[in-house]
């Protein structure tokens, strides 16, 4: 059988020659810029098995220095490179040549990490192995100084970074040993699995929400309403630049679509979900959605843009929004989705005090609504018509329009909404006697 504590070199757990507790310092100590190569790996990293000639001489017989030698003869046969002045970075290949072959795949794989921050949730999805291995692994190499730790998450889960002097040497490396192919299947893993976080912590902060998701693994679970909330929140930005990465690389579209939609499912649960991260997911939607030739969906997107902007009072804004989103709603077909973004744009242009444009919105909205039969958005858009109206003294068309309005009300046994058209309609009235004007009669 194996000794106690050894694993296969595939593993993620320690391996005859991966020197485990070997840091970067240790070696830099070893190592000096001074210094053309190892004194006693030389050997050994050449594959050469001790070789005369491949490590440190000292002059001696049998050293393989020749007698009488220049003081060349001093620099092994064949040095290993050293930059100049950096002995951490000597260090650190000495080390990674070392590691078993998937623990220095693990940490190439987690320069993939979201805002370079990983635990064991998301490193065991990037290179596909059970997450209490991945832990073992993430603590060895904390233990060797080629990862940090960082503060641990809300939940009490260790996470870890990338040193930044190692992680552009680290992507040269994943550039260099894995396949394409292999590095996206890593990613699309990595989005699979927020995907699934993020739902579990839905499901946690709203049981009644649904659908539920498939449970997670235990040692991956949030436990709590109160580590949902914390997780989500904490991990806000790195699961928003999760969806930016994806979709700025443009070959994950269905995955990071599935993350939107969980995000904006889960986030508006904490209670402090900002507008702005909204305005990011629904801008993630936009860009796939004008990507992949969907103006259906690029409509609906435009149109959650708009609204966001139109609750901050970012009316001109807004309206573009809703301009742009009438134009691909008719593009799809989408006359609903046409109507409400005019309506939108009438609202806008109400809101700057444009009652003549307003009108002019309303008025193409209202044919659309009345033409789907859409009857109680033909009230309100009669009611909104009207006012357009009052704002330009068109008194008869504002009170004909406010009748109408009150007549569908009444066809839909909508007591409310016909006494609030009723009140509009008698402070009309008023303001026209006040002005010195007869009321409109019916």
């Amino acid at each position: 059988g194996r000794p106690a504590g050894r694993r296969d070199g595939g593993g993620l757990g320690p391996a005859d020659g991966a020197a485990p507790g070997g840091s970067a310092t240790d070696g830099a100590a070893q190592d000096s810029p001074v210094r053309r190569g190892p004194a006693k790996d030389g050997a050994a990293q050449n594959g050469e098995g001790g070789r005369a000639g491949t490590g440190w001489t000292d002059g001696r017989a049998g050293t393989g220095r020749p007698a009488g030698g220049a003081a060349r003869d001093l620099l092994p046969a064949e040095p290993v490179p050293v930059v100049e002045g950096d002995p951490l970075r000597v260090a650190f290949e000495l080390l990674y040549r070392r590691l078993p072959p998937a623990r220095a795949r693990l940490l190439r794989m987690l320069t993939l990490a979201p805002g370079q921050l990983a635990d064991l949730r998301t490193a065991s999805a990037l290179v596909g192995c059970p997450a209490p291995e991945a832990g073992e692994a993430l603590e060895r190499l904390v233990g060797q100084e080629l990862l940090e730790r960082a503060p641990a998450a809300p939940d009490g889960t260790a996470r870890y970074r990338v040193p930044g002097r190692l992680h552009p040497r680290l992507v040269e490396l994943r550039e260099e040993q894995d396949r394409p192919a292999e590095v996206e299947l890593a990613r699309a893993r990595l989005l699979e699995r927020l995907v699934r976080l993020v739902d579990s912590a839905r499901m946690l902060l709203d049981p009644a929400a649904g659908p539920n998701p498939d449970p997670l693994p235990g040692p991956l679970r949030l436990r709590s309403a109160a580590q949902a909330a914390g997780w989500l929140l904490a991990e806000r930005e790195q699961l928003l630049g999760a969806v930016a990465s994806a979709i700025g690389e443009g070959d994950l579209d269905g995955s990071a679509g599935r993350l939107v939609t969980a995000l904006l499912r889960a986030l508006p649960l904490t209670g402090a979900a900002a507008p702005a991260d909204l305005y990011r997911l629904h801008g993630s939607v936009l860009r796939v959605a004008e990507r992949q030739g969907a103006p259906r969906r690029a409509a609906a997107a435009l149109l959650n843009l708009a609204d966001l902007q139109a609750a901050a009072g970012h009316w001109e804004l807004a309206e573009e929004h809703y301009r742009q989103a009438t134009d691909r709603a008719r593009e799809a077909g989408d006359e609903p989705g046409c109507a409400r973004a005019m309506e939108g744009a009438g609202n806008c242009r109400r809101a700057l005090g444009d009652p003549v444009r307003a009108g002019d919105w309303y008025g193409r909205a209202l044919s659309l609504r009345q033409g789907l039969a859409d009857h109680p958005a033909e009230a309100r858009l009669l009611a909104r018509l009207a006012e357009a109206h009052v704002g330009q003294r068109r008194f008869e068309e504002a009170v004909r329009e406010y009748r109408a309005a009150a007549a569908v009300l009444r066809r839909l046994g909508d007591a409310r909404g016909q006494a609030l058209v009723g009140g509009a309609l008698e402070r009309l009235q008023a303001r026209l006697v006040q002005e010195g004007n007869s009321p409109i009669a019916e």
